[in-house]
């Protein structure tokens, strides 16, 4: 019975540990936590399946089954994260059913070229994200006038549609899901109703002074545990369109100077 539980325990820790390393070397790492952990994700797989092997070595060792519970539980985790939904796919899930279907018929827009500026009639305007906008302009170094490009997903409420704003929204990632942050730019626009709640965009135009009474609205960013838009400014804009979602559509990493996290 002893080494019966003393394998046991073996492959789950080797188990465990070969997800973690398995995780740290996928490209859907991301979907899971920041991939600045990858390497530390890495190394604590490596030392799991090290320690797993030490365990069925160690003949002498008597091992309890509860021992085996939390590895257990950690494999049934992490196979149902891998094999179930992903609640947090904002993209279809934030598209209202009625019109997905119409959505996914539409002819795909343009990529994105990879240069750190967008050009329209000749002006330069500097590609960000919502995030980086939001810190800039609490730093200060993002300001009234300055030129910028945003992309996100389109974001509605009946106040903004009557102010002639929608908002683009993407999720920042500071560590997992669990810590999820909506960050917002509100959009100055013609015809709110003119785009879908969750269609992905991207803006241009010059930050502009946004009435307060509107960039104050708690905005709805599925996935979110809080939200926040930029304070007091919105892109008055110049062109609105359809953009392809990023191949990553959260938020890593926030970069304090050109080329940034667009």
């Amino acid at each position: 019975m002893t080494a019966l539980a003393r394998l046991l325990q073996a492959c789950l820790l080797s188990g465990a540990g070969l997800f973690m390393v398995a995780l740290a070397t996928s490209p859907d790492y991301w979907m899971f936590l920041n991939p600045k952990y990858t390497p530390l994700t890495m190394a604590a797989g490596s030392l799991i399946i090290l320690l797993g092997l030490t365990v069925l070595l160690d003949a002498g060792r008597k091992v309890r089954l509860s021992e085996c519970l939390a590895p257990a539980v950690f494999l049934a985790i992490a196979l149902g994260a891998t094999t179930l939904t992903n609640p947090f796919e904002e993209f279809a899930a934030t598209v209202p059913e009625a019109t997905f279907t119409d959505f996914l018929e539409m002819d795909a827009p343009p990529k994105e070229p990879d240069a750190p500026r967008l050009v329209i009639d000749d002006r330069e305007y500097v590609k960000m994200n919502a995030a980086e906008i939001i810190n800039g302009v609490e730093d200060g170094v993002v300001r009234r006038g300055d030129r910028v490009a945003v992309q996100g997903l389109a974001t509605r409420t009946p106040e903004l549609d009557k102010a002639g704003y929608i908002a683009l929204s993407r999720l920042f990632i500071a560590c997992c899901f669990a810590d999820a942050l909506g960050v917002s730019v509100l959009v100055k626009v013609d015809r709110p109703d003119a785009y879908l709640p969750g269609q992905w965009l991207r803006a241009a135009g010059t930050l502009a002074p946004a009435a307060n009474t509107y960039t104050d609205i708690p905005l709805p960013v599925r996935g979110a545990i809080s939200s926040l838009t930029v304070g007091g400014l919105a892109v008055d804009s110049v062109e609105t369109t359809e953009t392809q979602p990023p191949q990553i559509p959260f938020l890593f990493e926030l970069r304090q100077e050109e080329p940034f996290a667009y």
